[in-house]
């Protein structure tokens, strides 16, 4: 049986996307394509524990055969969710390789310290906006992370772990 998925404010981080793209610099790059093609029409080419891009090949006969009942459910509990442009709105910082959780886990400290949270937690807000303005464009972790917080202590990003 599936959860309902509404109840529980389903967000983009519930769904991991993963693909396959075709380099800029591929000297076979229509072989690549024909390729992609290919896999992305085939529904015996899905792995066993994730769904085809193409609805059409998940909503297959092949597919739904090879699949369990429970599956074929959660697939089609999430397609309203997945057809909800705000879905993929919100984002999940704890998935972004660019975050550095330092300043939210000082908030915390802090706040456990004594200090008020709500002006400890605006603080982690604020640094971090900044920090990753910088890295995102471009910058370095460890010089973004300086310029904005001088006393700065963290070991990096959490992608580096």
């Amino acid at each position: 049986m599936v959860p309902p998925l509404a109840d529980h404010g389903t967000q983009a981080r519930n769904v991991r996307v993963a693909g396959m793209y075709i380099s800029a610099q591929s000297q076979n790059s229509q072989a690549c394509w024909t390729w992609l093609t290919y896999l992305s029409n085939e529904a015996t080419a899905v792995a066993m524990d994730s769904f085809p891009a193409r609805r059409s090949v998940a909503q297959s006969q092949t597919f739904t055969a090879r699949t369990s009942p429970e599956t074929i459910e959660l697939y089609e509990a999430y397609l309203p969710v997945l057809d909800n442009p705000m879905t993929f709105q919100s984002q999940d910082l704890f998935s972004d390789h660019h975050f550095d959780p330092y300043w939210l886990y000082q908030a915390i400290d802090n706040a456990i310290q004594g200090r008020d949270l709500e002006a400890e937690l605006q603080t982690a807000q604020d640094l971090t906006h900044l920090y990753l303005q910088c890295v995102r464009n471009n910058g370095e972790y460890d010089v973004c992370a300086k310029t904005v917080d001088p006393s700065y202590q963290g070991i990096g990003p959490l992608a580096g772990w």
